[in-house]
């Protein structure tokens, strides 16, 4: 078994590569949970292998997890005083849930790119009396959304930051070279 990173990493030197020996490379893994940076050193050419991370790793509780879980928060701040919604077996954490995890996870999260140009998304929540003239609909602000993406992507920054910092204190210099 290997970690999520070793996987990546051995799958970008599988296939075609400018990466040779003796290249540095730090690779960001962005999953669900957490954010992970390693770093390592290419220690033979073809077939290419690899050292172990040069560097301690850096990483923090920021993935994907952490847009779903400021979402909720959002909705609970949105949806706070509603309490109408719950009845006939409908509660809000459940209408906060089907929001969250259906809505923003398939309709919002994946496409939505921070911008001051970004448009305000609207979701259905049903028996929802939040504004007269459109009931049944929840508006989400495009500066609520811009907030909280930022907020985990300076997070993730600061993960790739902390590693190069790291990589160049141990006198290695990172491939800065983009495949073609």
């Amino acid at each position: 078994m290997i970690s999520e990173p070793e996987a990546a990493a051995t799958r970008l030197l599988a296939g075609p590569s400018v990466i040779k020996e003796g290249d540095v490379f730090t690779i960001l893994d962005a999953g669900g949970g957490t954010c992970d940076a390693l770093t390592y050193v290419v220690t033979q050419g073809l077939p290419l292998r690899l050292s172990r991370q040069v560097v301690h790793h850096s990483g923090d509780s920021c993935g994907f997890n952490a847009l779903n879980d400021a979402f909720r928060q959002l909705l609970r701040t949105l949806l706070a005083g509603h309490d109408y919604l719950s009845q006939d077996g409908a509660t809000l954490e459940g209408y906060i849930c089907k929001l969250a995890v259906h809505d923003f996870e398939h309709l919002i999260k994946a496409g939505w790119v921070v911008s001051e140009h970004s448009k305000d998304y609207s979701l259905e929540v049903i028996g929802l009396k939040f504004d007269a003239g459109d009931p049944n609909q929840l508006t989400i602000r495009s500066e609520h959304l811009n907030e909280i993406y930022t907020k985990v992507c300076k997070k993730v920054s600061a993960i790739m930051e902390q590693q190069l910092h790291a990589a160049a204190q141990s006198g290695l210099e990172v491939l800065s070279r983009k495949s073609p």
